[in-house]
């Protein structure tokens, strides 16, 4: 199998044979053969009883993926590795065959009248020459000891084969398994010693081929993947190398920066934008960058991003490479807004609507909301005027945008400018937005407006008239796209006297300055008002709410200071004691049951004037007696020619006490 030396001895390897082969003797001591051939003849001996080769056609029993694989590569490639052989072999009377890991044949090339030869002894195309079909030979051999084995004349198990020298060598896969032998069979007398390191070398070059093609299916599969990773990933990526050149750009980084993909890859990073000095200097310290906002020049326009930067290492040979991750500042500040919670939920069908007053107050306020002007809404503690608000933004075409909502009065003074603001980035800051860029294309709701102090008064007028805002340590102007609403209760014409609230922001409310009456000015929603909250009550705790004729009169008829607030609380409250799901006025709390009135003292800056005074006790004594005049003179003190006169004086009806 694999022989000591040139040339061979044919002739005692031929009485070795016919010993063995032919006369079935054992073998005898001083026969020098090959172990291998020897024990391939006696299995050969065992096995058949044909005196000539035979054949039949396979087919590859290994039907996994990487089989078929490995079987599309022999097809397609091992061809072309014959061939390069029989350039050096032209002329001479041999033929080069191709088997899979089974000993059948892919491709067999050579010699004309040689290819005649052997293809009567089963060296074709789609036939199998494995040790049961062809006996003893080199492919057989060669599969059996996995190492690359020659076969000469005699050797060869059946005798039509004696005139025959068959050299095979093995091609391993990426897992080391035998997938195809490379064999050469030539005459007897034209064999060299050169023969078998040929063949080797053949095999050698295929499976080289075979294991560059895997690695290259392998990176390009591996390249696949990262490209759809990078693809399926929300953030902006962009991959550059220790040159600075661009080696990765998702498409979401492209779509941000106005860049494309082609053009950008395999370009150098600072041709095609302007880095930000923070990301330069991070970028030349190898340092690790952290959500950090800045803003990316790219031709003429210029992009604000979060970004974050991260140096790796691709291998000791080479410096390192750079992940910058950006993130839209739009998309940062939606999610800010989506987890803080500040979503407008309520619309129009969920207000209270009965009465003329409130009818009177939607109508405005869907006109306002299909305009882009600011929006004051006015009106007592507790009257709604937020949910009102919130009704204006899910109405107008800023509906599913950002609803910020700002308690102007909860910022200490000190605090203002930075919360509404925002500051700049600066070397130990990494700055903050403003209020306004986080309501960028939503709503800005700015609760208690006549709290803001004078210096965030003109910062908004300014916003209103030009569209920007200007953090402080900062020196651009940043665009926002916002719809400001404010709300109030306090006198802003008297605040406008005395100088405390801006006349030109006062003037910029006045398009759709809406004021809400308080809910004891329009009983007709109470009713309504009280449904809806016992709905929700009862969605809440899994049962079905609802008030006895007695409770709702009680309802309609309490002055309620706290307007719908108090309402809430009141039936909340009562929701938790009542029996069987229906509320009685037992279940109410007992300042509502009694319609007893509180006097909550008035701030020393806020002290009534006689005449208001009198006024607010001569419509509490109209809402307990039910608007009966003498009632009231005696409750008051007053006889009752003073009472109507002063009930005129004040423009002060009873008719409307008396329906209730």
């Amino acid at each position: 199998m694999l022989p000591n030396g040139y040339p061979f001895e044919l002739n005692h390897i031929y009485d070795c044979w016919k010993r063995v082969v032919r006369d079935a003797e054992p073998p005898c001591p001083s026969m020098s053969i090959d172990p291998a051939v020897l024990h391939s003849w006696q299995r050969c001996l065992l096995g058949q009883g044909r005196t000539s080769a035979g054949t039949r056609n396979v087919s590859s029993r290994d039907t996994s993926a990487l089989a078929k694989k490995n079987r599309e590569f022999l097809i397609n490639d091992g061809l072309s590795h014959l061939e390069d052989c029989h350039q050096y072999l032209e002329g001479t009377k041999s033929v080069l065959a191709l088997a899979d890991g089974d000993a059948g044949f892919i491709h067999v090339i050579g010699d004309h009248d040689m290819i005649f030869h052997v293809a009567r002894l089963g060296v074709r195309a789609g036939t199998c020459w494995d040790e049961h079909q062809a006996g003893t030979n080199a492919v057989a051999l060669c599969l059996e000891h996995a190492a690359p084995t020659q076969v000469i004349g005699a050797e060869h198990f059946y005798s039509t084969m004696h005139s025959l020298a068959t050299t095979a060598a093995p091609v391993h896969d990426i897992n080391g398994r035998i997938i195809a032998v490379i064999a050469l069979i030539t005459p007897v007398q034209d064999i060299t010693r050169h023969a078998l390191s040929m063949i080797m070398t053949v095999a050698k070059a295929l499976e080289n081929s075979m294991q560059a093609q895997h690695c290259l299916d392998e990176s390009t599969s591996r390249l696949i993947e990262m490209n759809a990773i990078l693809g399926s990933i929300a953030d902006g990526i962009i991959v550059w190398n220790h040159e600075g050149i661009v080696t990765h750009i998702n498409a979401k980084a492209s779509n941000l920066l106005g860049l494309s993909i082609p053009v950008v890859q395999g370009t150098w990073v600072g041709a095609v934008m302007h880095l930000p000095e923070v990301v330069r200097q991070a970028w030349e310290h190898s340092q690790v960058l952290t959500d950090v906002e800045t803003t990316f020049a790219v031709g003429s326009r210029h992009v604000p991003a979060l970004v974050s930067l991260q140096p790796f290492q691709v291998d000791a040979g080479q410096g390192g490479a750079f992940l910058l991750v950006l993130r839209a500042i739009a998309d940062v500040r939606r999610l800010v807004n989506f987890q803080t919670g500040t979503q407008a939920r309520i619309s129009f069908n969920d207000l209270p609507v009965k009465s003329a007053a409130m009818k009177r107050v939607v109508r405005q306020a869907r006109s306002a909301a299909d305009s882009m002007a600011p929006v004051l809404l006015r009106g007592d503690d507790g009257v709604g005027r937020i949910q009102l608000a919130q009704a204006i933004h899910n109405e107008g075409p800023r509906a599913g945008k950002p609803f910020v909502a700002i308690n102007c009065n909860a910022i200490p003074l000190e605090l203002m400018a930075a919360e509404l603001i925002g500051s700049g980035s600066g070397k130990d800051s990494p700055g903050q937005p403003s209020k306004f860029e986080l309501a960028d294309g939503g709503t800005l709701l700015l609760d208690r407006v006549e709290a803001l102090s004078r210096e965030m008064q003109s910062a908004l007028v300014h916003l209103i008239e030009n569209g920007t805002v200007l953090r402080l340590r900062s020196h651009e102007p940043i665009a926002v796209d916002v719809r400001i609403i404010a709300l109030t209760s306090a006198d802003l014409e008297k605040m406008v006297a005395e100088g405390t609230f801006s006349r030109r922001l006062y003037y910029t409310f006045f398009v759709f300055s809406i004021v809400v009456a308080a809910l004891r000015e329009r009983p007709e929603d109470i009713r309504f008002a009280a449904q809806r909250c016992l709905e929700r009550l009862g969605q809440q705790r899994g049962l079905e709410l609802g008030l006895n004729d007695a409770c709702l009169k009680i309802l309609e008829t309490y002055h309620w200071p706290g307007n719908l607030r108090e309402l809430e609380i009141a039936l909340e409250q009562a929701a938790g004691q009542c029996q069987g799901g229906i509320i009685t006025p037992d279940d109410l709390p007992d300042a509502v049951r009694s319609r007893r009135l509180f006097d909550i003292p008035a701030p020393a800056h806020q002290v009534l004037s006689a005449r208001e005074a009198q006024r607010e006790a001569i419509k509490r004594a109209a809402w307990l007696t039910g608007g009966k005049v003498g009632a009231m003179a005696d409750m008051l003190g007053l006889s009752r020619t003073t009472l109507w006169r002063r009930l005129k004086d004040m423009d002060i009806s009873v008719k409307h006490y008396r329906q209730r």
